[in-house]
């Protein structure tokens, strides 16, 4: 008898581990970056011819789990956005940011605005800021805009990224 109970627990248990309705991590796809259509962001870029480039940053390339990216450039303008396999593959890139990089990147505190972890480089004004959202990184760079219209223009970005990505 005890080892008839000893099998249910053990069956139930595995069972448990087996749940097919576990929460999956959303995933945005490196093939829908066009999709993104970030060349058509008016209140961004305000006219000014784009330049499109697929993976242009070598240390973010070669980053282990990367996967795709695009860069968008204009003057003192830039939209980057960085795939990569995992979420947390993402996030540790920005972990490990000031040890390849000549700028000092900070952790966003507050998230009265955006939502999602965010980075700012430091400067005066904040002309820079990284968003994760899922598996990507959004970079975006304006020296023309105030810190709140960048803020509000990461967030259409990520409203973007997140109606094009999967469960």
């Amino acid at each position: 008898m005890k080892k008839l109970i000893f099998i249910l627990i053990l069956f139930s248990m595995i069972t448990c581990i087996r749940n097919p309705t576990a929460l999956v991590e959303p995933y945005f796809n490196p093939n829908d970056l066009d999709k993104l259509e970030l060349e058509n962001l008016e209140n961004f870029w305000q006219g000014d011819t784009v330049e499109i480039w697929i993976n242009p940053i070598p240390y973010i390339r070669e980053y282990e789990g990367f996967l795709k990216s695009m860069d968008f450039r204009c003057d003192l303008k830039g939209i980057g956005i960085f795939v990569f396999k995992t979420q947390v593959i993402a996030v540790n890139l920005l972990g490990d940011w000031n040890s390849f990089s000549n700028s000092i990147l900070l952790e966003g505190d507050t998230h009265d605005v955006i939502e999602e972890k965010w980075w700012y480089i430091k400067g005066d004004p904040m002309s820079t800021i990284l968003v994760n959202k899922f598996n990507t990184i959004l970079m975006l760079h304006n020296y023309y805009m105030n810190k709140n219209d960048l803020m509000n223009t990461a967030i259409e970005i990520t409203d973007r990224i997140d109606r094009l990505s999967r469960s």
